[in-house]
């Protein structure tokens, strides 16, 4: 006996207006999508920019793939990005990946911007090294460069835990027999 199951990718919508309702926004996706109806509101976090909100929408993968070609979508006159959202998990104690403070096992904090042995808000370093790439150097002598951020986007250790994750996604309907 066979069982279809269907793998939910989540998606974002950046810096909304907060006095956007989300009611609003997956209204707008249904002109855009024929299977907007399977799409659910996973949680909501702050915005890059003032009074905006980031929504996390999981989908199905059909729906996925279409809003992947979409990539933006127009609400009350403007254009909201559309993209993928990874949870990448990052400490902000020690700013390792795969656990986040409340589980981090540290005692001494590492800043993101300076490697520094304080708390990044506590930072006032002018230049930025990346304590992921700095350890990372350290250990197999890869060399990728270390000065940024430890939060940076583009940071190699980041954009490798991403592409972790894709691999652990599955991006299809799958066929599972018991």
């Amino acid at each position: 006996m066979k069982f279809w199951h269907v793998v939910l990718s989540p998606k974002f919508i950046k810096n909304v207006p907060a006095s956007i309702p989300i009611e609003e926004i997956l209204s707008a996706i249904q002109v855009f999508s024929k299977n907007s109806g399977s799409l659910k509101v996973r949680f909501q976090f702050p915005g890059s920019k003032l009074d905006t909100t980031n929504w996390v929408l999981e989908s199905p993968d059909t729906v996925l793939t279409e809003l992947t070609q979409i990539k933006k979508i127009p609400i009350r006159w403007n254009m909201y990005q559309i993209s993928e959202f990874y949870h990448i998990k990052r400490c902000n104690f020690c700013q390792a990946y795969g656990h986040t403070t409340k589980n981090c096992h540290h005692n001494i904090p590492s800043c993101a911007t300076c490697v520094g042995y304080h708390t990044t808000k506590d930072c006032l370093s002018e230049y930025c090294f990346c304590v992921n790439c700095f350890s990372k150097n350290n250990f197999d002598h890869n060399n990728p460069s270390s000065y940024h951020s430890a939060r940076d986007k583009r940071c190699p250790c980041y954009l490798t835990e991403i592409e972790l994750h894709k691999k652990s996604r599955h991006y299809s309907h799958n066929w599972i027999t018991p």
